[in-house]
Order: C-alpha cells, then sequence, then structure tokens
C-alpha cells in the first residue's frame, strides 16, 4: 500500500493544483531550483504556464509551496517516531543508537514504500542542503526544527557527559550522512563495486544507526 496521498491512483484525479506541484516536485527533485523553469513545470503538468502564475505566484512561491506541502505529515511521523522511543525506554532516556533509528525511519520508509512522489520529495530536500540555497534552506529548516531540537536534547540526556560542541558536531556530522543516504547517488554502488547499492536502505540503515552512535560516545570523552 502506498503512502503517498498525492501520486495519482486508479481512483484519484488530481487538480490542476497538485498537477502542477507533483510537476514541479519531480522536475525540483532532479535539477534543482536553478535547473528549471516556469514553462518546464508547467509543460511537465500538461497545464497552460499562466496557471502556475494564478495559483503559486512566482517560482520562488511553487518551490515553497512544493516544500511545505509534505512537510507537515514527515515532520510528524518524525516527532512520532521519537516519542514512540522515549514511550518504549520507560524511565530512562533512549540509548544513542535507537533515537538514530527513531530520527531517521520515517524518511526511510517513504523513500522504499511511499510512492515515486516521497521519493522526489526527499531527493529534493536533500538536494537543498547540498546546494545551500540559503533562503530555502532556513524555511526548511524551521519546519522540522521542533524534531531535531527533541532528538538532540535526547541525545544529551543519553550522553550527559558530552559537552555542547561535541553534540552538535556529531549530529552535524549525522545530518550529512543521511543527506547523502537521501540522494541515493551512485557513489556506494561505485565504492563497493556493485556489491552495495544506495537503495538498499534497511541494510544501510543498520550500518549506519551503531556506527554514529559509537561515534557519539567516543567523541563525548574528548
Amino acid at each position: 500500500m502506498t503512502l503517498d496521498p498525492l501520486v495519482n491512483g486508479p481512483d484519484i484525479t488530481p487538480t490542476t493544483r497538485d498537477r502542477i506541484l507533483n510537476a514541479a516536485e519531480r522536475l525540483f527533485a532532479r535539477r534543482g531550483f536553478d535547473g528549471v523553469t516556469i514553462r518546464q513545470i508547467t509543460r511537465e503538468a500538461g497545464v497552460d504556464v499562466a496557471l502556475a502564475s494564478y495559483y503559486f505566484g512566482p517560482k520562488t512561491d511553487l518551490f515553497r509551496a512544493v516544500l511545505q506541502r509534505r512537510a507537515d505529515e514527515l515532520h510528524g511521523a518524525i516527532l512520532a517516531s521519537i516519542e514512540s522511543a522515549v514511550a518504549q525506554s520507560g524511565d530512562r532516556p533512549p540509548g544513542v543508537e535507537t533515537l538514530i533509528r527513531a530520527f531517521t525511519q520515517p524518511s526511510i520508509d517513504r523513500l522504499v514504500r511511499g510512492g515515486q512522489g516521497w521519493r522526489d520529495y526527499i531527493h529534493m530536500m536533500a538536494g537543498l542542503y547540498s546546494s545551500q540555497q540559503s533562503e530555502f534552506l532556513v524555511e526548511m529548516n524551521d519546519m522540522y526544527a521542533p524534531a531535531l531540537r527533541r532528538v538532540m536534547d535526547l541525545i544529551r540526556l543519553s550522553i550527559p557527559t558530552a559537552s555542547e560542541r561535541s553534540i552538535i558536531l556529531s549530529f552535524y556530522m549525522l545530518l550529512t550522512a543521511v543527506i547523502s543516504i537521501y540522494s541515493e547517488t551512485a557513489g556506494l554502488e561505485r565504492l563497493s563495486n556493485g556489491t552495495i547499492h544506495p537503495t538498499d536502505f534497511d541494510a544501510i540503515l543498520d550500518h549506519l544507526a551503531p556506527f554514529f552512535a559509537a561515534g557519539f560516545h567516543r567523541m563525548a570523552s574528548v
């Protein structure tokens, strides 16, 4: 069953607005903000170019609409996953490995099982981080800030001896690795001579979570 209510299903007819958003999402994911024109988006959507301006205004506002459309659901799923880990840990804070899994699993689930729309959205977010489009990056960070703050606070509780500098640097390196994984680049496949594919998300997460948990603990003592 797809997780994606925004992609075309057998009995779902997308509105003109959704067709424009779907097309923009696909193209922004592949080419980035600067590599796409409104005309290309409307051609992909099969609508008149004037309709994009009618529904969204300039391209910057369309990009924001694409970013926001799935943000509430994904952010809510990440927070729920983190709080589930907290509930299961009882009176003690969850371990760092558990927190890393809780933080990353909702996005992995959507990459694997969410349909092409979710894959495009997560690729677009990863590309935005890599491109450092500062205006949009700040806005995207604001959309997901509560989940980021919550997981970092819990990591601090889990490793009370770690300095603030250590937590921030370790978390930044975790985010950098996660963004690379979400991008599904061919680097991993080349490095492994084809034995590991970038879409082997479950195997990658099984390695990433304990690897970075050990790093958080090791650097806490520095």
